[in-house]
C-alpha cells in the first residue's frame, strides 16, 4: 500500500497528490487554506495483523504505510517498538488518573 495523497484534517476537499508533495520543500506542514494538519491517505487495502506478525518490532514493520519506495531499504537508528511508560506521580499531581509517555 502506497501513500497516495495528503488531505486536510478539517476539509477533505483540500488535497495534494503525494507525487507532487515528495521533494517539494515549499509544501507547508499544514494546509495553507485553514492551517489544519495534513493527514496521509492511502489507496488500497489495510495491513492485517497476520501480515506484520512475524516482522521485527520496529517502525519499519509497517513499511507499506510509510513513504518509502518499493525495494528501497530504510536508514534506521534502531527506533522501534519502545514501551509506553506510566507516569503515576505526575498523573496524580495533575489529577489525570492515568498518564503515559512513549519512550
Amino acid at each position: 500500500m502506497i501513500p497516495s495523497h495528503l488531505e486536510c484534517s478539517r476539509d477533505a476537499s483540500h488535497r495534494v497528490a503525494l507525487r507532487h508533495a515528495q521533494g517539494d520543500t515549499t509544501l507547508a506542514t499544514v494546509c495553507p487554506n485553514d492551517g489544519a494538519p495534513w493527514l496521509v491517505r492511502y489507496d488500497g487495502a489495510r495491513l492485517s495483523r497476520e501480515s506484520v506478525r512475524d516482522r521485527a518490532w520496529t517502525m519499519w514493520r509497517y513499511r507499506e504505510m510509510l513513504p518509502i519506495a518499493e525495494g528501497e531499504e530504510p536508514i534506521t537508528l534502531g527506533e522501534g517498538g519502545t514501551p509506553l511508560l506510566a507516569l503515576h506521580r505526575v498523573a496524580d499531581e495533575l489529577e489525570l488518573g492515568e498518564l503515559y509517555v512513549k519512550d
